[in-house]
């Protein structure tokens, strides 16, 4: 019941957080900026790969059925099938192989950054690849790619941060002797 509760904030947390929107324009990028992969690297960062993908997976599913937890409160089908499929899939294939990762690796601040810098680079090639089906190489590659990386780069050192924070705090906590 626990694991399911943390796997449905996880969920909600991901809803929230692509609610945080910079917008841009069509003629600049297919999407806004969101702190959505925010959210998705630190849930990867904070649970098991396979609770963070089921959590991802209920995001989606809550997206595909209509609620209104894709940007801009949008849902439904024709959002999830749209142009953002490949960042949508990218989402979840970065839980399973980032996650995985992160599950064997060490947890220190400048792990935390590689593995970031790594899911979020997975996120943008599997959106651009994604795109291909609207749009041409190089305009995928200046639309889907490039008006997202001074973003990531900004959501990456910040998760890395937090996440660093997180787990010092569960650290303490655990620990009787600094509990005094």
């Amino acid at each position: 019941m626990i694991r399911f509760l943390f796997i449905l904030i996880a969920a909600v947390a991901c809803g929230v957080a692509a609610q945080i929107v910079i917008p841009l324009s069509e003629s600049t990028a297919v999407a806004p900026i969101t702190a959505q992969t925010l959210a998705i690297l630190m849930i990867i960062e904070l649970m098991n790969w396979k609770d963070a993908s089921l959590a991802i997976v209920l995001y989606l599913i809550l997206g595909i059925v209509g609620l209104p937890v894709f940007s801009h409160f949008s849902g439904g089908w024709e959002v999830f099938s749209g142009s953002s499929l490949g960042y949508f899939l990218g989402f979840l294939i970065t839980a399973v192989f980032i996650g995985k990762w992160s599950d064997r690796g060490p947890k220190s601040f400048g792990h935390y950054l590689l593995r970031m810098l790594a899911g979020s680079l997975l996120i943008l090639l599997i959106g651009y690849l994604g795109l291909f089906r609207y749009l041409d190489f190089k305009e995928a590659l200046m639309k889907g790619v490039l008006p997202f990386l001074p973003g990531a780069l900004i959501k990456i050192v910040v998760g890395a941060a937090l996440i660093s924070l997180i787990k010092r705090f569960q650290k303490v906590m655990s620990d009787p002797a600094l509990m005094h």
